[in-house]
């Protein structure tokens, strides 16, 4: 097969995932992302320029808070870590799989451990276990780098 025949068939699959991934978005993981788009609109009406990260649509926000997820969207601080952006990202990927879930099962629960853990009364306490959301931003990151073609 020649460089062109190859080329538009990788152009092609990614087309099809990228494709599948805002049908899954739009319907199984609806409440997210249209949270998001609601937050995106609100963004891009006061003059923010959203980024691209494979499928995702990203934008970049203040400084000194790390990010948040809201399905086929996500919101970062400005010269946000290459982890913090994957890891993001990587929650868009927990959408697909939990739908109307996801608020319950990942988002409400990281909400309050971030909020806790910025509590003068709670920092440096065991607030709930970090097992489960390393191992959810370890497997998010990775499965998000190698749909977008980040390795490392």
């Amino acid at each position: 097969m020649s460089a062109a025949g190859k080329q538009g068939g990788t152009c092609a699959a990614r087309i099809v995932r990228t494709a599948g991934y805002w049908l899954v978005s739009l319907t199984w993981g609806g409440i997210m992302t249209l949270l998001g788009a609601v937050i995106a609109l609100a963004l891009l009406l006061t003059g923010h320029r959203p980024g691209r990260l494979g499928p995702n649509v990203y934008f970049e926000v203040g400084r000194g808070w790390g990010g948040m997820e809201y399905g086929a969207f996500f919101f970062v601080e400005r010269n946000a870590a290459r982890e913090t952006i994957l890891h993001e990202a990587g929650h868009g990927i927990q959408n697909l799989l939990l739908g109307p879930l996801m608020p319950f099962v990942v988002c409400i629960p990281s909400a309050l451990r971030y909020w806790m853990r910025r509590c003068s009364t709670f920092r440096g306490k065991k607030i709930f276990s970090g097992v489960l959301f390393a191992f959810a931003a370890a497997v998010g990151g990775a499965l998000c780098g190698a749909a977008v073609g980040i390795s490392g």
